[in-house]
């Protein structure tokens, strides 16, 4: 068989694996945390390059030009390299995928540690760097399986320390105001610390297989009055509803786990349609309504993403205490974890939704004082986002697919966010009028909650009845 037709087929979790679960967990945080999202801190990152003087050779307006070109390319390196590196652990794994992301990750850091005014690779430097952020971060998710019961919770983690990888470029940046070490002796010492560690670790420790939950294989069909209940309805999704037959002594643990875990969309209801959409080939889950839907919340939600977090420091004259807020995120993002566990999807994204509203809301008050309060209700959107979007695709589609979808949906919400560039001129002038307007196509947001509560129902009847 050649490589290229290599598809992981996926481990149950072993003995081994479960004794270690805690170490293996931690040392996945450290990776996502030091070789993930570190452009996430670019701020930090552009006072270090300043510091060393780089591009004031081109002056004041040509040297701004500049850096704000490095900006946009980190930015949209690290949303594009979704989808590949989301394919690549699909396709290839967990242990593949980490490796080829440390690799490139190494290499960027290195072109930035040589770059100088005589050899300027500070571009494709910032390009490999946001192209091997997102690996980690998938080569970690399937580890949720070795917790089991508290997937959402895992999940959550590995987004929280993605996002306060924004705090690495600050730490060097202290460090390097009182060791007064160069840009590239504190980078080379980066790359020799966690760059190898993270090489080590995706080399000897992490699995070639992702880890799958064991789910017990009987089953039964819908009786008639089952499907009575149901409306009539042979299928409610794509194929025909499976329930676990509480008689079957194998089948009962799953019953008796998914109703300890809650009585909504992420542990109980919708997972009875989860597993007809994680039976569908990629292009058949791509096309339902679930992940179109998905698509446009994601994109919606996103939107103002990219000119909020640049625009704020140039806003504000507190603006820079927003740095220091971003990496918060992590205080947030067991509590959405939680969240998810107790009250499941459908509570899950319309909460997101409304914490949406609520940051637009309190961003359009022309009160500087209160914007404060904005920053932390950003923080709070930003994590219960990220973390809940994540589970979603990823307990709804399955993980087999998790990679494309999650990556594709990334890549679009990137294309939807483009056309904010023109409006950044107008927030400068306008900046509570131009947050307002972008604020409208997030109300759109709470049809996926609705759908999926519609969709709910009917599954909801069979599992009561049964």
């Amino acid at each position: 068989m050649s490589c290229i037709q290599f598809r992981p087929k996926g481990q149950p979790v072993s003995a081994k694996y479960h004794k270690t679960r805690w170490l293996l967990a931690a040392l996945a945080f450290l990776q996502i945390w030091t070789c993930g999202g570190i452009c996430f801190g670019w701020q930090d990152m552009e006072s270090f390059l300043r510091k060393e003087r780089v591009f004031e050779s081109y002056g004041k307006d040509a040297q701004d030009k500049k850096f704000a070109a490095l900006f946009t390319a980190a930015s949209t390196s690290i949303t594009v390299a979704f989808f590949p590196n989301g394919w690549c652990v699909d396709r290839f794994g967990p242990k593949v995928t980490a490796i080829l992301s440390s690799l490139v990750f190494a290499a960027g850091l290195g072109l930035l540690a040589f770059s100088s005014s005589t050899f300027e690779a500070y571009m494709p430097a910032v390009i490999l760097l946001g192209i091997a952020s997102p690996g980690p971060l998938f080569a970690a998710f399937h580890m949720s399986h070795l917790f089991a019961g508290y997937e959402g919770i895992f999940v959550a983690f590995c987004n929280g320390f993605f996002d306060s990888a924004s705090l690495m470029p600050k730490l060097l940046l202290v460090i390097s105001d009182f060791t007064n070490y160069s840009l590239e002796t504190m980078l080379l010492g980066y790359l020799a610390s966690f760059g190898l560690l993270s090489f080590l670790l995706s080399v000897f420790l992490w699995p070639v297989n992702p880890f799958v939950p064991a789910l017990p294989a009987a089953s039964r069909a819908l009786s008639d009055e089952e499907r009575e209940k149901a409306g009539g309805k042979e299928s409610v999704m794509a194929g025909a509803v499976v329930v676990p037959d509480e008689e079957d002594e194998e089948a009962r643990p799953l019953l008796d786990t998914k109703r300890e875990q809650g009585p909504d969309a992420a542990s109980g209801r919708l997972n009875w349609l989860n597993f007809d959409l994680c039976s569908l080939p990629f292009w058949g889950q791509a096309f339902r309504a679930e992940y179109v839907l998905f698509l446009f919340y994601f994109a919606a939600l996103n939107l103002r993403f990219s000119v909020f977090i640049p625009s704020v420091p140039s806003h504000y004259d507190n603006g820079p205490i927003f740095g220091y807020i971003l990496p918060w995120s992590l205080v947030f993002n067991p509590t959405a974890g939680l969240f998810l566990k107790q009250f499941g999807f459908v509570k899950g994204l319309t909460f997101i939704s409304s914490l949406f509203v609520l940051w637009a809301t309190l961003s359009v008050i022309p009160s500087e004082p209160l914007q404060i309060g904005t920053f932390v209700v950003f923080i709070a959107f930003r994590a219960y986002f990220f973390s809940i979007t994540t589970a979603y695709v990823a307990f709804v589609f399955g993980y087999k697919t998790m990679g494309r979808l999650l990556g594709f949906a990334n890549c679009f919400a990137a294309a939807i966010g483009a056309v904010q560039e023109p409006l950044i001129p107008w927030m400068a002038t306008n900046w509570y009028l131009a947050n307002g307007v972008l604020a409208v196509p997030g109300l759109l947001s709470f049809l996926l909650p609705a759908l999926l509560w519609y969709r709910a129902r009917p599954c909801a009847l069979i599992t009561d009845a049964s």
